[in-house]
This record gives C-alpha cells, structure tokens and sequence, in this order.
C-alpha cells in the first residue's frame, strides 16, 4: 500500500506489512495498536487500497468537469454501478 500523495514523508511511518501509521501514532497508542490490532489492519488493508483507487478515479472525473466546464451529471438509470 502506498502512502497517500499529500502525507509527507517524515510524519508517518511504514510498517512492514504496508499500514501507515501518522506521526507518532504507533509509539503513542500501543496500548490500542496490539499485535492482534496490528494482524487486522493489515487484513483489512486490501479494502482501503480499493477505496483509495475508488477516490482518486472520483477526483479525476472532477478534475476533467472542472477543466472542460461540464456539469454535474446523473447516472444512467438502467446503468449498473459497480460494487
């Protein structure tokens, strides 16, 4: 898992298995980030690179109607939304 663009490097650190934890988030919180909760997160992990993919295609598509000055446009009815 990548770090978000708009995290700076020296504010955050990655743990071996891809979880970022903010600043000093994992020293001050140990007693909460166990191994246990640390085994789950990165379990889970999978799902926010998803919803990361999911966010940045959004902006995308906002950036674009911004530059090309569309409007907000509805779906589809008859269209399938994924997920």
């Amino acid at each position: 898992m990548s770090v978000p663009p708009n995290w700076r490097s020296d504010s955050a650190a990655v743990a071996g298995d891809g979880i970022v934890f903010a600043g000093r988030a994992e020293t001050e919180y140990g007693d909460v980030l166990t191994p246990e909760v640390k085994r789950t997160l990165s379990a889970l992990a999978h799902l926010d690179r998803d919803r990361c993919e999911v966010m940045a295609a959004r902006l995308q598509r906002r950036a674009a109607r911004a530059r090309d000055g569309a409007r907000v446009g509805f779906l589809d009815p008859d269209g399938l939304i994924p997920r």
